[in-house]
């Protein structure tokens, strides 16, 4: 009962806090290189291919966005025809999951999460977490509202997805100091056809993205950080504060 409780409180079921709109001033914006060449999704992310991307680093809490962030975060994105590409760096001394089968609510330990709008109109869009024991889980959120009356279909399934997860350090073992864990996504454009955008994007359409990271280091919960690339105080599920993606040839 507890771990559904939490589970619906980190989707949004349960509304905590009201939410914030904030300013279009405010959004962050990425431009989406093309890679350059093939990628190979082992959670590895220091290829060639990786270093042409420019580093996502502004990460901010949340609930407390003047709080300092305890353990950094950087992200990078590329594209081809095929796949967008997503990785995520975070540092992290203490690296633990528990939760073993897709889907489980690892939002309630440690993961990293894609949000993915493509229309930017907030009725139907995406989410993909992933754990560092490289467990996933995807959803589809209908009609999103900042009040958390989302409805999620965790039965949905992206056909495809490519996730991996490494970590340098050691898994679950509580006693030691781990360096970092990185996550590496290839999400197939496949998913997102009958859409109203272009599949693969054009050279310089723009879809809303949103990235965070969940920290836990248990079992000191007033140390847990929820980190957001796009500002969003308050909520994770508010589509009008997601970021936006430019897509660049």
């Amino acid at each position: 009962m507890t771990r559904l409780i939490l589970a619906l409180l980190a989707v949004g079921q349960v509304a905590t806090v009201k939410p914030t709109v904030v300013n279009p001033n405010e959004w962050s914006y990425y431009d989406v290189i093309r890679a350059p060449g093939s990628v190979i999704v082992d959670g590895i992310i220091t290829e060639k291919e990786w270093r042409r991307a420019p580093a996502i680093s502004s990460f901010s809490d949340v609930f407390q966005p003047e709080r300092a962030v305890m353990y950094p975060t950087a992200a990078k994105m590329m594209w081809d025809d095929k796949y967008l590409y997503v990785a995520f760096e975070c540092m992290d001394e203490d690296i633990w999951a528990e939760m073993s089968k897709r889907d489980d609510p690892i939002y309630c330990e440690q993961a990293v999460e894609v949000f993915i709008d493509p229309e930017g109109q907030g009725q139907r869009y995406f989410e993909i977490d992933v754990s560092p024991a490289n467990v996933v889980v995807d959803l589809m959120l209908l009609k999103g509202s900042y009040s958390g009356r989302s409805a999620i279909n965790a039965r949905y399934n992206v056909k495809g997805l490519l996730t991996a997860a490494k970590v340098y350090g050691t898994l679950d073992n509580r006693s030691d100091k781990d360096e970092k864990w990185t996550v590496e996504m290839a999400i197939p454009w496949s998913e997102f056809r009958g859409r109203k955008v272009n599949v693969p994007p054009r050279d310089g359409d723009s879809w809303r993205v949103q990235l965070f990271r969940i920290d836990r280091p248990a079992p000191f919960p007033a140390e847990n950080q929820h980190l957001c690339w796009s500002k969003s105080p308050g909520v994770f599920h508010q589509p009008k504060n997601f970021g936006v993606v430019i897509f660049r040839r």
